[in-house]
C-alpha cells in the first residue's frame, strides 16, 4: 500500500490527477484491485464538466472502470490541477476554469503535440502541408488519419509547468511555496529569516497542520470510497510527530496516569509484549519498596 500511495501521489503532484484501471471488485461492488496507469497516458473525454470516457492506450473505458483521484480541484473542470498549474490559475486570474484548462493543457508557447514520421525525413514544404491538414482536423473536432509510419505525441502539462516557472523567474522558495513545502525543511530558507522551535515535535506539528493537513484529508476521503459506508480510512498523521525519547516517555507517562492509555498500550508502541502476571507483581513490589521511608532518613 505504501508503494501504491507513493506512486499515485507522484501523479497527483505532477499532473493533479491519479488514474487506475479497476481490475476486480469485491462482493459489495467496491474496487478490490486497482492497477495504476501514468496520467500522461490518459485522455479524458467530457462534456459540460461530466466525464463520458477515459482513453488509455487507444482503448475507451467508462467512468465506472477507472479510479480517478483529483488534486487542486476548481469549478467547471472534471480534472485536477498540479500545484504549479493551480498557482498559475490563481495568479493569472482567468475568467473561467474552462478557459484556463484549454490554454494550459492544449496551447501556449510550447507545441501542443509532436507529429513524427518514423520512416523518412520530411522537408519544410511537406511538413507545412501535413501540419495544416492536422490543424484543420483538430479544429473541426474530427479524427486525424495518419499512415502507419507516423506517431502523434501530445506534449504533457509538465511542459507548461516549466514554462510558467521560467516566465515568472520562480526561485526555489517560490516553487516550495507552490508545493506547500516549508522552504526551511528543504534547506531553502529565505536569506536572513530565522525560525526557531522549542523542539522538533513543534516543527513537525506545524508542518502537519499547515502543509500536509489538506493533502492527508483529501487522500483519506478518496480512499474511504473503497470501503463500505460504515467504515472509513484514517492515515496515521501522528507518526510524523515523533519526539525525542525523554519528551515521548513523559507524555506517555502522563497518559497512563490520566487513564487515557494502559501500560500494555504504551508497551505496544515500543514493540513490547503485554506485562505478565510475574512482571506486574515485581513492578508492584518495586513501587511499594520505593515508597517506604528510609530508616534514619528524613522522611
Amino acid at each position: 500500500i505504501r508503494q501504491w500511495l507513493y506512486a499515485s501521489q507522484m501523479d497527483l503532484d505532477r499532473h493533479g490527477n491519479a488514474f487506475g484501471i479497476i481490475e476486480s471488485r469485491d462482493g459489495n461492488g467496491l474496487p478490490k484491485r486497482i492497477r495504476l496507469v501514468s496520467a500522461e497516458d490518459v485522455t479524458i473525454r467530457h462534456a459540460g464538466g461530466i466525464v463520458d470516457a477515459y482513453v488509455i492506450d487507444n482503448e475507451n473505458y467508462s467512468p465506472t472502470q477507472i479510479w480517478h483521484e483529483r488534486q487542486y480541484v476548481v469549478p467547471g473542470l472534471p480534472m485536477g490541477l498540479s500545484p504549479i498549474a493551480y498557482a498559475a490559475y490563481t495568479l493569472e486570474q482567468y475568467a473561467t476554469a474552462e478557459e484556463f484548462a484549454l490554454d494550459w493543457f492544449a496551447s501556449g508557447a510550447t507545441p501542443s503535440a509532436i507529429v513524427k514520421n518514423e520512416a523518412k525525413t520530411i522537408d519544410g514544404t511537406e511538413a507545412k502541408k501535413i501540419k495544416a491538414r492536422l490543424l484543420a482536423s483538430f479544429q473541426n473536432g474530427e479524427p486525424a488519419v495518419v499512415g502507419s509510419d507516423w506517431t502523434y505525441t501530445p506534449v504533457s502539462s509538465p511542459a507548461k509547468d516549466s514554462q510558467f516557472l521560467e516566465a515568472n523567474d520562480a526561485r526555489v522558495v517560490d516553487i516550495a511555496r507552490f508545493f506547500d513545502a516549508p522552504a526551511d525543511l528543504i534547506d531553502a530558507a529565505v536569506s536572513g529569516q530565522s525560525i526557531t522551535y522549542a523542539n522538533i515535535g513543534q516543527r513537525n506539528l506545524q508542518f502537519l497542520i499547515m502543509s500536509l493537513g489538506a493533502a492527508i484529508a483529501r487522500r483519506e476521503d478518496a480512499l474511504s470510497t473503497l470501503v463500505p459506508d460504515e467504515r472509513y480510512v484514517k492515515l496515521n498523521g501522528d507518526a510524523l510527530l515523533r519526539m525525542d525519547p525523554a519528551t515521548r516517555d513523559g507524555l506517555l507517562l502522563k497518559k497512563v496516569k490520566a487513564g487515557v492509555m494502559t501500560v500494555d498500550e504504551v508497551r505496544a508502541l515500543a514493540d513490547l509484549p503485554p506485562l505478565t502476571d510475574e512482571q506486574k507483581a515485581e513492578i508492584q513490589s518495586s513501587n511499594s519498596n520505593a515508597e517506604m521511608p528510609i530508616p534514619g532518613g528524613s522522611g
